[in-house]
């Protein structure tokens, strides 16, 4: 039912695990929802270990250094042949709490693109006001690092359009509301789907040549 897409930067045990601890909870999360996992990995010296994300979760190693969207093309070339209804794009340093992504899914059932509440940077009160907020405001009910929407918004943009390769994730998140807006499509923050975001614990990990590519994903 969900086409998955998972940029990893597993170079320390310590980056190794936060990959393997979004994947359980995203596992856990999705409850009886099918999942069509693709981990974009940075280090190719995984490639020697079986299943080194667990079964059923596809791994791709591209052979060039590390470029947001770029990885994001990849792991959609080998996710759209799975016809999934819903896709999503997410960063490697999220947990996601048990039963969000039946609710993110929910959620996509009244609007064409979601992204889960996130505590600690989205204000608590949100959740007792309403359960959705409807909006393409960055950082705001639109955050980079978590992408739901359906697999419908590629007939209007397609997935190299919606990404572009010609530039990384510094603005991604700002190009991708305005692909949004321009084509007509909704969005909304689903605050009863929770997901807690690690980016400040993740980025110092990145080489600083590289770590511009994180920046705007992390919301």
């Amino acid at each position: 039912m969900l086409s998955c897409i998972v940029l990893s930067y597993a170079k320390t045990l310590v980056e190794r695990s936060m990959t393997d601890d979004c994947l359980r909870t995203l596992r856990e999360a999705a409850g009886r929802n099918p999942l069509d996992v693709c981990v974009v990995e940075t280090n190719s010296e995984l490639k020697k270990e079986i299943d080194p994300f667990g079964p059923g979760t596809y791994a791709i190693y591209p052979d060039q250094p590390f470029h947001f969207n770029r990885f994001l093309q990849a792991g959609w070339k080998n996710l759209e042949r799975a016809d999934n209804p819903f896709v999503a794009v997410l960063n490697n340093d999220l947990l996601f709490e048990p039963g969000s992504i039946p609710k993110l899914i929910e959620g996509l059932g009244k609007f064409d693109s979601v992204s889960p509440f996130a505590p600690g940077f989205h204000p608590e009160y949100l959740t007792k006001e309403a359960p959705y907020f409807q909006g393409h405001g960055v950082r705001q009910e639109l955050v980079g690092w978590a992408l739901f929407f359906r697999r419908s918004v590629l007939d209007k943009v397609p997935f190299e359009r919606l990404f572009p390769a010609d530039f990384g994730a510094w603005f991604s998140d700002n190009w991708y509301a305005h692909q949004l807006q321009r084509h007509g499509l909704t969005h909304a923050l689903v605050t009863g789907a929770r997901v807690k975001h690690l980016g400040s614990r993740s980025r110092h990990l990145v080489p600083p040549e590289q770590a511009s590519q994180w920046s705007e994903a992390e919301g």
